[in-house]
């Protein structure tokens, strides 16, 4: 039997009345996803890239707007947690993991936060267990969501919330795969206007007016290197992939165009099946 405690992260706290701006640069430095969030000393919440990227581009209310560092983690972060023994079976908090559709459960003895178990973790157990099990083209989900690179960053944000997706891909005019945009990818855009500006014509009925606007784009923050798998290749190759920091997905490709994406849920899923 395997148990939660051999798989568990060490858990980082921020506290409640910590600002985001502090919370990301722990999350860049240690390079982690995600922080519990303590009051206190009591357990209240938990706080991922993916709330930071997606509260703080939304268009309302106003104070998510406001610089991060004006903006204290107790607005941002998920509460209710579910939490597990870290006694409890590696697919114990799996199930969890797709029933709640969490990717971290907070581990405990008796009432003391010992430990993490993330869907890192659990793609860490799948690569010593499954070993040619799977294919990738087999797990892959085949439903993705795609943008050209002239796209705006605004309209990737609104494809991502309305299809609840943690990625995008970037899709050139002849249908390959060029680039990778992640939830965590949007959490660290900071507008460049030296970089980004674009000719934006405005037709009148007096003639033509030319004006320069700041527009960031898909092709400006794409991750362009994003490693890749074949259908036909081992499914630990990609859960190898996806314990590696920010590495969210990985495309499945076959000449150069997109069939599908292997992410740590569907890494998840086989452990249950």
């Amino acid at each position: 039997m395997v148990v939660c405690r051999e798989y568990m992260e060490k858990p980082l706290f921020v506290n409640v009345n910590d600002t985001l701006a502090r919370a990301r640069n722990i999350m860049i430095e240690r390079k982690v996803d995600r922080l519990l969030v303590e009051d206190e000393g009591r357990l209240v919440g938990i706080l991922t890239l993916k709330d930071i990227s997606r509260r703080l581009f939304s268009s309302s209310p106003t104070w998510r707007r406001r610089p991060i560092d004006e903006i204290f983690v107790g607005r941002i972060m998920s509460q209710n947690l579910k939490t597990l023994s870290s006694d409890a079976q590696i697919t114990e908090a799996a199930r969890l993991m797709i029933a709640e559709d969490i990717g971290s459960i907070p581990l405990l003895e008796g009432d003391r936060v010992v430990g993490l178990i993330t869907r890192i973790g659990i793609c860490r157990y799948f690569i010593e267990h499954y070993e040619g099990v799977y294919k990738a083209g087999d797990i892959m989900n085949k439903r993705f969501s795609h943008v050209k690179p002239t796209h705006t960053v605004a309209h990737v944000v609104k494809l991502m919330d309305k299809k609840k997706s943690d990625w995008v891909a970037v899709i050139d005019p002849s249908d390959k795969l060029i680039g990778i945009i992640s939830t965590e990818t949007l959490t660290y855009v900071s507008v460049n206007p030296e970089k980004t500006e674009q000719i934006i014509s405005i037709y009148a009925r007096e003639g033509r007016e030319y004006r320069y606007l700041p527009i960031l784009t898909a092709e400006d923050i794409m991750d362009r290197n994003y490693p890749k798998v074949a259908p036909d290749s081992d499914a630990v190759k990609a859960a190898e992939i996806l314990i590696q920091p920010g590495k969210i997905v990985v495309p499945v490709v076959s000449n150069e165009i997109l069939k599908g994406g292997v992410s740590r849920k569907e890494i998840v899923r086989c452990v249950l099946k």
